[in-house]
């Protein structure tokens, strides 16, 4: 348990690229059965939910929220990065699950291109794709080679 608390709500040491690769995954699976259960249990049965389900899967995206920012706030230790990154991300998470949460009436019919375009390029995709940009900075760049300020090279 002591291990748990360390790897999800530390931003103490260092994590290399594999080790967040799985436990971010581990947090995403945990994630969608979550959510699927809720999902079954506030069925209206409309193909819907009902307000207190969208609420109760907002709160567990949020809550979600928390161990991914202390995940890449080690994984930037690893490379000795900016702190303000995760940060960053945590920020673009947490106003995506709070102001965009089921937002799908804006988007437009893929028949209209100028439509579509415009769609692409507006100000909330634009943050998905800046977060999936700095996602796969911090997944796929190298860590310190060695010990540097935040520790031991975790492949040592």
């Amino acid at each position: 348990m002591e291990d748990l608390k360390k790897i999800f709500f530390s931003s103490e040491g260092r994590l290399n690229r594999l080790k967040y690769f799985k436990l971010t995954m581990i947090l995403g699976v945990v994630e969608v059965i979550l959510l699927m259960g809720v999902a079954i249990i506030f069925d209206d049965g409309y193909e819907d939910m009902t307000n207190a389900g969208n609420n109760l899967c907002m709160l567990i995206e949020i809550a979600l929220l928390v161990p991914v920012y202390f995940l890449d706030m080690q994984r930037v230790h690893d490379f000795e990065g900016n702190e303000i990154l995760p940060k960053l991300l945590f920020g673009i998470g947490f106003y995506s699950i709070v102001f965009e949460s089921g937002s799908t009436a804006d988007v437009p019919d893929i028949s209209n291109s100028s439509d579509y375009l415009g769609y692409i390029f507006s100000n909330s995709s634009m943050l998905d794709y800046v977060s999936l940009a700095l996602g796969l900075y911090l997944l796929f760049n190298p860590g310190t080679k060695g010990s540097n300020m935040y520790g031991e090279d975790p492949l040592q």
